[in-house]
């Protein structure tokens, strides 16, 4: 591995200029600053934000179209809701054939006023489970990461809390997928009558 400092480059005209070797460290001198005239690729644009869907009805709601080579997933919920007390919100992911109802490794702990519960994974990722209450709006965030390429292994984090005060919850898990990631579910067995999710991914 070498170092490169690029100092002055003109390049002729519509030629393409590579600069180094895979491995090179490419040092750009202090007080200088890159300038793109054009088209720059190759080069990570940071978060990309998806459009919000409304959790009003129905029992998912699912973002298609991830791109490959996503690595990190947020899922946003704002003031989620569903019409009974039990297992409410959870999470799904999928690849091209489907999002899959099996496999998922993980629970979620319960934090309430009363008492506490504990639900455990394994047709999805529970984020609120035992112990919800249908009057309760939840918000909070539900982190995706790729923890290994080879093998499309996704872990989950989550911390949700209801607008009451009086319920919060945490979640973490883990699966593989049999292909890359590209769609990911927010799911319930009850009916959603409020709120909305969004996803940003990189």
């Amino acid at each position: 591995m070498s170092e490169i400092k690029v100092d002055k480059i003109s390049p002729q005209s519509g030629t393409a200029l590579a600069v180094g070797d895979s491995g090179d460290t490419i040092t750009i001198p202090s007080g200088a600053t890159i300038v793109n005239s054009g088209t720059a690729t190759g080069f990570s644009s940071g978060w990309t934000q998806g459009t919000e869907q409304a959790t009003t009805s129905g029992t998912t709601v699912t973002f298609g179209s991830i791109p490959t080579g996503t690595k990190a997933i947020a899922i946003m919920l704002d003031q989620v809701s569903t019409n009974s007390t039990g297992f409410a919100i959870a999470v799904r992911i999928g690849d091209a054939g489907g999002i899959e109802t099996s496999g998922y490794v993980g629970g979620s702990g319960q934090m309430l006023v009363s008492a506490n519960a504990a639900v455990s994974a394994s047709i999805n990722w529970n984020l609120v489970g035992d112990g919800s209450v249908a009057a309760n709006n939840y918000s909070g965030i539900c982190m995706l990461r790729l923890q290994q390429a080879s093998t499309y292994t996704w872990t989950q984090s989550g911390s949700l809390s209801a607008n009451t005060g009086g319920h919060a919850a945490v979640s973490a898990g883990m699966k593989a997928l049999s292909a890359e990631l590209t769609q990911v579910q927010v799911y319930t067995i009850n009916t959603f009558d409020g709120g909305a999710v969004n996803i940003q991914y990189m």
